[in-house]
């Protein structure tokens, strides 16, 4: 299960580094924002499934901080907030955090 949790942190990070990707020329505070939370969302990932005990709140800021870039984001650059989707994916962050909880050492699982 802490493989499935790693696999899905990266691929959030994944997503995070194309939105840094996207930004990166005209923005690049929004693109730092993106990369900070790619970065701790891939040191979250791995740290499930080494067992470290902090990896569900390094998971939760690496999610968090994408959730509010992207927004940032959306109003910014876009100039479009598309509601559904902040809150789709603030839910897949705190599902990704309960999860990476779950598999760790202080979860229950």
């Amino acid at each position: 299960m802490s493989w499935v949790v790693a696999a899905l942190a990266i691929g959030y990070a994944v997503t995070a580094t194309f939105g840094a990707w996207t930004v990166v020329r005209r923005k690049p505070r929004l693109a730092a924002g993106f990369m900070i939370a790619a970065a701790s969302l891939t040191v979250g990932g791995v740290g499930a499934v080494h067992g470290l005990h902090e990896s569900p709140w390094i998971v939760a800021t690496g999610a968090a901080l994408a959730s509010v870039v992207s927004y940032a984001y959306a109003r910014i650059v876009l100039r479009s907030v598309v509601a559904a989707n902040h809150l789709g994916r603030a839910a897949f962050g705190a599902v990704l955090t309960l999860a990476t909880w779950a598999v760790g050492p202080a979860g229950p699982f």
